[in-house]
């Protein structure tokens, strides 16, 4: 009744996406900052689910051979998760002041942070995109992706400055 509905994996015994999904989605919860988790998440979520769509469409265009992932899938993953993460941190603050320019200058946060959270978007699209490429073993990448887009934008936010106690309470990092 259900074979139509389930994947060739889960007919043949294999567990149903969704327990990986939902694997990925506790380990990504559990071991990253919330603002990190959140873009992981996005990825996972909006990424995966536009890159499935576009890649049934696409089939014949695979990328380096690998089953089930092709060049418009990639696409559409990176740009459904850079459009869903700019959407999600046009309401969010970034843990950024002023920068002090020479002579006593500043430059005002609202003139950088936009441009700071274009890249943010851009960046989490491109890393959920390749992410979603690259399978670790025979893992499933709903398990894998947001573990290891998590893994990077964790990796990128450690090198970043420590937030001020005052900057931390509204910021998602």
């Amino acid at each position: 009744v259900f074979g139509r509905v389930f994947s060739k994996e889960e007919v043949d015994g294999e567990p149903p996406v969704a327990v990986f999904t939902l694997w990925g989605l506790a380990a990504v919860i559990g071991a990253f900052p919330p603002g990190v988790a959140y873009l992981a998440i996005l990825g996972l979520s909006i990424g995966t689910s536009f890159a499935e769509l576009a890649g049934q469409v696409a089939k014949r265009q695979l990328i380096f051979g690998l089953e089930g992932k092709s060049y418009v899938g990639c696409i559409w993953n990176a740009v459904a998760t850079a459009t869903a993460t700019m959407a999600f941190l046009a309401f969010q603050d970034l843990c950024l002041g002023p920068i002090q320019l020479r002579g006593g200058f500043f430059l005002p946060k609202t003139l950088f942070v936009p441009l700071i959270k274009v890249m943010i978007a851009v960046f989490n699209g491109v890393i959920s995109a390749i992410a979603d490429i690259f399978v670790i073993g025979d893992m499933n990448g709903n398990l894998t992706m947001p573990i290891t887009a998590a893994f990077v934008l964790g990796t990128i936010a450690g090198i970043l400055p420590p937030c001020e106690k005052s900057m931390k309470e509204t910021s998602i990092y």
